[in-house]
């Protein structure tokens, strides 16, 4: 994962960047994916702020990229943020209403924040 984090860095440093004028569309969409993907290399890496990090640039791109929102869900569920995490998910979820990952991602969120907030 370490390697393809080095790929991706240098995918985002040679894509195209910004908007089409007429659109406001991304003139690539390799660079948000490349964010989402390096963001999942860092996720297993242990890596959890980068992670964020990166799936924040990916939905500041596009914002209803679902893997973006889910990496950024993944991300700050691991880091504890439950409250953060489960309106991610939910929108992940409203835009892949099939999905069982995001399903059971937030199903998991909401019960670790439940958790959490009845302890002392």
């Amino acid at each position: 994962y370490a390697q393809a984090a080095i790929f991706y860095t240098e995918a985002i440093e040679l894509a195209p960047k910004g908007k089409d004028e007429e659109t406001g569309k991304p003139i690539s969409d390799l660079v948000h994916v490349c964010y989402a993907n390096r963001a999942f290399c860092f996720q297993k890496l242990g890596h959890h702020e980068k992670a964020e990090e990166d799936s924040r640039k990916c939905i500041e791109i596009e914002p209803t990229y679902v893997k973006g929102l889910f990496r950024l869900g993944l991300a700050l569920h691991a880091r504890k943020k439950y409250h953060e995490a489960i309106p991610i998910l939910g929108k992940a979820l409203s835009l892949q209403p099939k999905n069982k990952q995001i399903k059971q991602a937030l199903g998991f969120a909401e019960l670790k924040l439940r958790k959490s907030v009845e302890q002392p």
